[in-house]
């Protein structure tokens, strides 16, 4: 039995059709919002609000440590799950996820290749008992940097992740859902195949349906 659920997916850039007050009206079906990263949670939380949806979200290397606001300081959107390490189950929907990018300066939420394989494998134990549990390890890998050579940058600071890219190949989710790389022309790629998981760069927002097939379980799993 397969399920479907309209989903939104932000990253990098904040969007005048979303951060206004009809984006309610102009959004009024979806079930699960993806943030990407490299949007201020202020921004994040409005969106949230607006669409009356569950909210899932990894930083970008840009993301603050804090973000300072006039009423509240963030450590994250208020109100979203943090999917940075972890595995969640959510109604029946398999998702996992990865923080940040390749380092290429001092700061927060970066990472080099050899940590990024080291933050990978740790996850795999909460794969596998996906793979026991439901016959299939993820449905959904939600990542602000790319895996390396699928949507990525010629420069070190928007090269993906080698692990991504292992992980993509290993467990064969159907979406990976990412951001970091800039979109600024039409010739470049948004939507790319890679090993059977449909690769999509969410820069600004994109809406779309995603299939998955149904499970009982609607607990969270793994770490989260």
């Amino acid at each position: 039995m397969t399920a479907t659920l309209n989903v939104l997916t932000i990253s990098d850039r904040e969007s005048d059709y979303l951060y206004h007050a009809d984006a309610g009206i102009r959004f009024p079906d979806i079930d699960l919002i993806l943030s990407c990263g490299d949007l201020s949670y202020q921004y994040i939380e409005f969106v949230q609000d607006a669409l009356r949806a569950p909210l899932y979200y990894v930083r970008g290397n840009h993301a603050p440590t804090v973000e300072y606001g006039e009423t509240t300081d963030r450590r994250g959107p208020l109100g979203g799950c943090d999917l940075h390490r972890k595995c969640v189950n959510f109604h029946g929907l398999l998702m996992a996820g990865f923080e940040g990018s390749l380092r290429y300066r001092n700061g927060p939420f970066q990472y080099s290749q050899a940590e990024m394989w080291g933050i990978v494998i740790e996850m795999l134990p909460a794969l596998l008992l996906n793979r026991v549990r439901h016959g299939r390890y993820l449905d959904v890998l939600v990542s602000h940097a790319p895996s390396w050579g699928v949507n990525d940058g010629q420069d070190k600071a928007h090269q993906g992740f080698k692990a991504l890219r292992w992980l993509l190949k290993a467990v064969r989710p159907r979406y990976h859902f990412h951001g970091h790389t800039h979109i600024l022309g039409s010739s470049q790629s948004v939507v790319t195949s890679y090993e059977g998981t449909q690769v999509i760069n969410t820069y600004g927002y994109r809406r779309g349906t995603i299939e998955y097939p149904r499970v009982k379980s609607k607990r969270p799993l793994g770490n989260e």
